[in-house]
């Protein structure tokens, strides 16, 4: 079995190395306990509350492309922390800070047109920095478990 057939699903041989060499990987189960999960949860809620009060033209429009992108979050922290390679939990986190960088330009957006108040706009941006911090936090735990790797396991990953 190559690293190539693990990596595709086929087996769950690295989670079992990862285990046995010492350092652990955060399983599905765990992902509710995380404060980036937990963060993120709260976001889409503040996002889903701000643009309640969007225009009605506007609903199919900017809030629906903002609700989808701030969704992506917590979706994208639970998927990368039940894989069992840090390397692809490390990508599925990047595709959290992106969409949370595609929220923040739609934002920007939303008060320009005046869709929304200073007010719940300072609500969600303090919701996004929260999140963001836990996102950070969490990423850096991934990529020191990358770093504990065993060197046999590094080496044949990068074969």
């Amino acid at each position: 079995m190559t690293i190539k057939d693990v990596r595709s699903g086929r087996s769950s041989i690295f989670c079992n190395l990862a285990l046995f060499s010492g350092w652990r990987m955060m399983t599905e189960q765990r992902f509710e306990k995380l404060a980036a999960w937990r963060h993120g949860v709260r976001l889409v809620e503040s996002v889903y509350r701000a643009t309640r009060r969007f225009p009605n033209d506007e609903k199919p429009g900017l809030s629906a492309v903002m609700r989808r992108a701030v969704a992506v979050v917590p979706g994208k922290i639970a998927d990368g922390v039940g894989r069992c390679d840090p390397d692809e939990a490390l990508r599925a986190l990047e595709d959290a800070f992106g969409a949370m960088r595609e929220l923040k330009t739609h934002l920007i957006v939303a008060r320009r047109m005046r869709f929304t108040s200073a007010w719940r706009l300072a609500m969600v941006r303090r919701r996004m920095r929260f999140t963001e911090q836990a996102m950070i936090e969490l990423r850096e735990h991934f990529e020191r478990m990358v770093d504990q790797r065993p060197l046999s396991l590094q080496l044949r990953r990068a074969a």
